[in-house]
């Protein structure tokens, strides 16, 4: 029986240890040496809990005993474990009460299945949900969440909130000139400038298209016509700035700020959407204001 168990140990497609009831690894199979990159001997040398991951836990001391007593016959869990590269990766841990291993000083078997592909992969269908794909901005859905989050806050605790909306003025030109790698591009740009002038407490998303939106919290009037200037003059900096005058790019703003306790979401979108149509009418690049049912029109 004993030989029978060693060869299925070390012929395991998945890693395998015998462990100590102190978490020491007493035997360990190839497969967990290719898992977690460490050779054999340094492996026997740590511990389980040494090569999991610090943000996660080792076995819970509840379910170690109940396994050493033998009330529970088995405890499995996915786990993060660090490489010997530095790299995390994650496994699907099993730990059993371990009986006809020849080694008096085992208590436990553990089994680890490597799960970091697909670990990676729900990872990147998670952030996809939230983000635009083609710049990494926070698509619509996450976008309007956080501003029904910060106008629920801002009704609470009295605080100024302001949205803006921005369109690009040049997107169709350059896709009909340049074609649509250039115009994705230019979104790209766009999109990193934008970002790169706000507060870390302020919120820009891709609506879709060549519509981008940003969400002010703890704003008044002031700050958001600020900072709609500071975003209207750094997107038409950005054809000077990378010499690029055939994808010169140029937005309009429309803004519009929670002055009322009652403006819903699709309120101040509303309202920030007026003012986005009054800027382009008005001929693109400048910003419009909505005002108690009025819009302003600025440069």
């Amino acid at each position: 029986a004993e030989g029978r168990f060693r060869g299925a140990f070390d012929s395991a497609p998945i890693g395998m240890a015998l462990v100590t009831s102190d978490s020491r690894l007493s035997q360990v199979n190839r497969s967990l040496c290719e898992f977690t990159g460490y050779p054999e001997q340094e492996l026997l040398s740590s511990t389980l809990h040494k090569i999991t991951h610090p943000d996660d836990h080792d076995i819970e001391p509840e379910e170690l005993s109940a396994l050493l007593d033998g009330g529970l016959r088995m405890h499995q869990v996915e786990r993060r474990f660090l490489g010997a590269d530095g790299q995390v990766v994650w496994g699907l841990l099993g730990v059993s009460r371990i009986d006809g291993s020849g080694d008096p000083s085992a208590s436990l078997i553990v089994q680890i299945e490597d799960i970091t592909e697909r670990k990676r992969a729900e990872e990147r269908l998670m952030y996809l949900a939230d983000h635009d794909a083609l710049t990494g901005l926070y698509n619509r859905g996450r976008w309007e969440l956080e501003l029904s989050r910060q106008i629920a806050y801002a009704d609470r605790y009295g605080n100024g909130i302001a949205v803006l909306l921005l369109d690009l003025d040049s997107l169709k030109d350059v896709n009909d000139t340049l074609g649509h790698k250039a115009g994705d591009e230019l979104l790209e740009k766009v999109a990193r400038v934008l970002d790169s002038r706000l507060r870390k407490t302020d919120l820009v998303g891709r609506l879709g298209g060549d519509e981008f939106a940003v969400l002010l919290p703890h704003a008044g009037p002031a700050r958001a016509r600020s900072v709609g200037e500071t975003l209207l003059a750094a997107v038409r900096g950005l054809a000077r700035s990378e010499e690029e005058d055939s994808t010169h790019a140029t937005v309009s703003i429309g803004v519009a700020h929670g002055d009322d306790l009652d403006a819903t979401g699709l309120d101040l979108l509303a309202r920030a959407d007026l003012g986005l149509y009054e800027a382009k009418a008005a001929g693109g690049d400048r910003i419009a204001v909505y005002e108690r049912g009025r819009t302003a029109v600025g440069g």
